[in-house]
């Protein structure tokens, strides 16, 4: 699930980004990011809520534009899941951690 949303979220933000012609580095500079700093996020899958809300910004559009899913959930339902992946994630590794 996870995965899949981050997919998404990436996927929404380009188009979103092509479609008002837009350069990576443009987009990076209108929400307050180095070029460098905006694609190692996006490359390695980082980008908080934060800067989620700074993308939007920069691209000029809300926050519901880029957690747009193919389905009927709203963002509200999104954001829930992704907090209950985030928080089996945490719990899976304060077990590991324990474990040892």
């Amino acid at each position: 699930m996870l995965e899949e949303l981050r997919k998404t979220i990436y996927n929404n933000i380009e188009k979103l980004r092509k479609g008002k012609g837009l350069t990576q580095q443009e987009l990076a500079n209108r929400s307050g990011f180095t070029l460098s700093s905006y694609t190692k996020n996006k490359n390695k899958n980082a980008l908080t809520f934060d800067n989620l809300v700074l993308i939007s910004k920069g691209l000029g559009t809300k926050l519901t534009e880029i957690l747009k899913t193919d389905n009927e959930e709203s963002p509200v339902d999104i954001l829930e899941k992704l907090q209950n992946d985030i928080n089996k994630t945490i719990d899976d590794k304060k077990e590991a951690i324990a474990k040892r």
